[in-house]
């Protein structure tokens, strides 16, 4: 863990003007340093998954436009899809021998697309097929749980592949210490995972098996299935002690508060059931604070990239480092679908009210709306998709390479009770080396504010006490980078705040409209991007380099130091593909994704369009696209799209182009 000595500090003055009277506030300089020439520490990809619920959103137009979003992100910047309810689309069908058969037609319509946009399963066993099980007390509903989980794996394998299968991880219903998603009995619990993990194994034995996803602290669901599994008696074989291949658990907070609590769970695993202690741990809804569609006001900008990167660092520094804990993932349940101001990874425009509840969608809350016999909301026919600054630090994150070092130079984290506290809360620097030898530094600045407050009560609006923590966050950060083993390269800024990388802030200057035209949309794909603020060469003397940046808040900035210079051809574009769907004007809408060499690599594209008829391009996208894809809105049949890749020194290589039916 990192315990670093104090900062030097400097301060200086800035005038911030509110809504409120001008105020002066000191920004503090913090001298950094970090030493790419001394031993390196892991840096596991924990933050890569998501999720959403429930699972009938998977069968809507928009949801499957969000899949392939994620799937043709840079790196790609999530790996991994959790959605709930995913058995609730099974229907068990009797035969006319009078057996009782899954028909898996609508599974197969949710996780078809899944599975095409290249994203692994984290696949809750949750759900009830028919309304067959409820209560797994008894023998016989236990048993047939347990054919019916091995069918189940034996269907998955036979459509996606054994060895797409056997990189997924099977996990119990969500959150069963809360009443709503486990209706049955605690002990009935335990029967279920008992069934279900010797059903897998019956399957394959290759298959992944944990749980419980708990959302209570150290509930005593937690506590009984670590016992159960350690030292109590499978229902099924009478084996003492059951497999868990992770552990999963969920705590939603600020990276300092949660880290902690994440520790107490490890702390309890350790003292209470020592032979667990190297399994693997998940907190797989790693979100700032609980309700998904509940409005609130911080979420419409880059705080929550600022907190991507923040728990990052935060998981690093306790988890991984002082504990060496095996974590797995430590990740947000943001895919939901919805306006600015709620967790999800896209904003969604529909026709008219952008917050009429759509069909499919779960409450504020996650849950199924179980009095709903029949779904009558209105589906999803027409719509924009803009892409949230927090699924773009996601996408920044995956520049980060597989060998991290420390930064030295903040204020110590003093551990408490119930959090991690420190003099700078809100800062902090991840650096890394790459395998391509080039060097990533990502730099945060996340202000640490209630979330649950705002000026209308519900978070809706900012309060004035939220607006004078963030106003008084910015900083100056001198990073000495040590120990480079290159003379010359190209230092490369990348920038999410309030002014780069913000398609909300534009939105706003639009006049906040609820229906966005198709030249709106249009506008507003350049600035979904990160900014490329500089990028300059530079000389590396004595294996030094002294980096300066101002942290505005909340922000973001990826600093890519790039050994070599120009002349190197980056990768062809291959691939290129796009689809249709219609937006909220009813403008025609082209979704572009392509290929160029390794995803993850160090490229940027540039996306060019000419209307039918002519002959010269115009650049649409931003002057450097992160992700491998991009939406148009307007296009035409015989419009034609032209994508070029360009490393960071600007070399340009083999252009495709498209030509629209």
């Amino acid at each position: 863990m990192r315990m670093t000595s104090m900062a030097l500090r400097t301060r200086t003055l800035l005038t911030v003007w509110l809504i409120f009277p001008a105020v002066v506030h000191a920004v503090d300089h913090f001298s950094l340093s970090v030493d790419f020439s001394e031993a390196p520490r892991p840096q596991p990809r924990f933050w890569q998954s998501t999720g959403m619920s429930p699972a009938d959103m998977l069968l809507t137009p928009d949801m499957q436009l969000t899949l392939r979003m994620i799937g043709d992100s840079h790196g790609p910047a999530i790996r991994y899809l959790r959605p709930h309810y995913l058995l609730d689309l099974v229907d068990l069908e009797t035969t006319d021998d009078g057996r009782q058969v899954p028909n898996w037609s609508r599974l197969d319509e949710a996780l078809d697309p899944v599975h095409q946009a290249g994203i692994l399963m984290i696949f809750e066993l949750m759900g009830n097929p028919s309304g067959r099980f409820d209560d797994f007390r008894e023998s016989e509903q236990v048993w047939a749980w347990r054919d019916f989980v091995e069918s189940l794996a034996n269907h998955l394998m036979e459509r996606y592949g054994r060895e797409t299968v056997e990189q997924w991880y099977f996990e119990t219903s969500n959150e069963p210490d809360i009443h709503p998603f486990w209706p049955q009995t605690h002990s009935g619990f335990l029967n279920y995972y008992d069934a279900s993990s010797e059903g897998l194994k019956a399957a394959n034995p290759r298959l992944r098996f944990g749980g419980p996803g708990a959302g209570r602290f150290l509930s005593p669901t937690l506590k009984a299935l670590l016992e159960h599994c350690d030292s109590g008696t499978n229902l099924l074989t009478g084996e003492r002690g059951v497999r868990l291949d992770f552990i999963s658990f969920h705590v939603k907070a600020r990276p300092h508060e949660m880290v902690r609590y994440e520790e107490h769970v490890v702390d309890y695993i350790r003292q209470y059931h020592p032979r667990l202690r190297d399994v693997p741990l998940m907190n797989n809804e790693a979100d700032p604070i609980g309700g998904w569609g509940l409005p609130r006001w911080w979420r419409e900008g880059p705080w929550p990239g600022a907190f991507v990167m923040q728990s990052i660092d935060l998981h690093n520094q306790v988890l991984v480092d002082k504990l060496g804990a095996d974590l797995l993932v430590a990740a947000g349940d943001n895919a939901f679908l919805g306006g600015w101001n709620r967790r999800t990874l896209a904003a969604r425009f529909l026709p008219g009210d952008n917050d009429v509840e759509q069909w499919g969608s779960s409450d504020s809350g996650g849950w199924k709306p179980w009095d709903r016999v029949r779904d009558e909301r209105p589906r999803t026919e027409r719509f924009y998709l803009v892409k949230q600054p927090g699924f773009t630090a996601m996408s920044l994150a995956a520049l980060l390479g597989e060998r991290r070092f420390v930064v030295e130079g903040f204020p110590p984290l003093e551990q408490r009770v119930d959090t991690y506290r420190s003099e700078a809360p809100h800062l902090g620097c991840i650096a890394t080396r790459r395998q391509d030898g080039a060097v990533v530094l990502i730099c945060y600045n996340a202000p640490a504010m209630n979330l649950a407050v705002g000026r209308d009560g519900d978070g809706g609006e900012p309060a004035a006490s939220q607006l004078e923590i963030v106003d008084r966050s910015v900083a100056d950060l001198s990073i000495d980078v040590r120990g480079l083993d290159f003379s010359a390269g190209l230092v490369t800024r990348m920038r999410i705040d309030d002014n780069h990388g913000n398609p909300v802030a534009l939105w706003r200057e639009m006049g906040s409209p609820e229906d966005i035209s198709a030249d709106q949309f249009n506008a507003l794909q350049p600035v979904q991007d990160p900014s490329v603020v500089s990028s300059e060469s530079v000389e590396v003397k004595e294996s030094e380099l002294e980096l300066h940046l101002r942290m505005e808040a909340p922000s973001v900035e990826a600093i890519v130091l790039t050994p070599g210079e120009a002349g190197m051809q980056p990768p062809a574009i291959t691939g290129l593909a796009g689809s249709s769907h219609t937006g909220v004007d009813g403008a025609r809408v082209t979704y572009l994704s392509w290929q160029a060499g390794q995803n993850g690599s160090l490229v940027l594209y540039e996306v060019f369009y000419a209307q039918p008829g002519e002959d010269s391009f115009h650049r649409v996208s931003a002057q450097g696209t992160l992700d491998r894809n991009f939406s148009l809105a307007g296009t035409e049949p015989g419009g034609r799209f032209r994508v070029v890749a360009k490393n960071l020194f600007g070399d340009v290589g083999e252009p495709a182009e498209l030509r629209l039916e």
